[in-house]
């Protein structure tokens, strides 16, 4: 039971990083995270419309009201599914399907990490299946409103990479999480809380090249566009920041979406532009060198340090309430 609550807690904690394609964009730092914008609603005149200066950003009334709804009904879809979330743990837990799981992969090996592989992708398909009906709802609502141009069966495989992805990351977490209750029945939140971090921050570093590529295709954005290239890396120079053309990336998008983005990704070496082909055709260089240039801002204002400790911290605390609350937890619904 303490493995099942203490597991419960860390799938919740973890939560706060999901790993669907139909809500975010791999390889997203939490200042590169796309905040993509509809070709339908944008209301920046490209050099060709017109000359004159831009002062305001309007929508029309029916433009505005369309925005209006999606946002509100995106806002009920993170709240139903934060809710929808926990309801399917404690459906988990109320039928002892995790503990069937647990009883398999005992049964299967005697050791530990064996047992990890057997139990940890079982529970974990379990709830992505009980989950799925959201995620689709999702993609249907990004259709419904002409931002999503994605097939199904585009759709579906991405959401089976994105599965395998949190396969791989979360059955090794939970591998982890056990070894060290199992050693330091007291201490497992702060010692899992250590080891846990440099895997995260690992796996955001490498997403660029590993985890990206495999939903959209990227191309150097020099062979695409040299101006634009050139335009950016006076911005990038500008900014302090050393992000060469050699990092800096088109993405085909317009095969799934009609969203419009370009931003910035990666710590360190793996740090890159990312520009949206949709972007560039329906923008000009100043233009994408703006909407580039909010995101590279973030780097410099170090908001992805300040948002990686936040996070950290986060899941410090969730961990300890985690410890702290078995003892409760066991007493009041321990014999269920």
């Amino acid at each position: 039971m303490l493995n099942r609550i203490s597991l419960a807690l860390l799938l919740f904690a973890l939560n706060v990083l999901p790993l669907r394609p139909a809500q975010a964009q791999f390889a997203s730092s939490n200042s590169g995270q796309p905040s993509a914008v509809s070709a339908q609603s944008t209301a920046l005149p490209t050099s060709q419309s017109s000359p004159h200066r831009v002062t305001a950003y309007t929508l029309s009334p029916e433009l505005y009201r369309k925005a209006h709804d999606r946002n509100r009904i995106l806002f009920r879809l993170q709240l139903i599914g934060f809710i929808y979330g926990l309801v399917v743990l404690w459906v988990i837990l109320r039928l002892r399907l995790a503990a069937k799981f647990r009883d398999w992969a005992e049964g299967s090996s005697k050791r530990r990490f064996l047992q990890a592989l057997v139990f940890s992708p079982v529970l974990l398909i379990t709830i992505a299946a009980l989950t799925l009906p959201l995620d689709i709802y999702s993609e249907v609502v990004e259709k419904r409103f002409g931002i999503s141009v994605q097939s199904w069966g585009s759709w579906s495989w991405d959401w089976v990479k994105a599965e395998l992805i949190s396969l791989i990351i979360f059955t090794i977490l939970i591998w982890l999480l056990y070894v060290i209750i199992h050693r330091s029945p007291r201490r497992w939140w702060f010692y899992f809380w250590l080891v846990s971090l440099p895997i995260l921050i690992f796996v955001f570093f490498i997403s660029p090249w590993v985890i990206a590529p495999l939903f959209n295709k990227f191309e150097p954005l020099q062979t695409k566009n040299p101006s634009l290239t050139a335009a950016l890396e006076q911005m990038v120079q500008r900014a302090g920041e050393n992000i060469p053309p050699e990092r800096m990336f088109w993405m085909g998008a317009g095969e799934k979406t009609t969203s419009l983005n370009a931003y910035v990704t990666g710590l360190g070496a793996s740090k890159r532009i990312v520009v949206w082909d949709t972007t560039i055709a329906k923008m000009n260089t100043p233009q994408i060198v703006f909407v580039a240039g909010h995101e590279m801002g973030h780097y410099v204002l170090h908001h992805v340090l300040i948002g990686l400790t936040f996070f950290a911290v986060l899941f410090l605390i969730l961990f300890y309430l985690g410890y702290r609350m078995i003892g409760w937890v066991l007493a009041r619904w321990g014999a269920s």
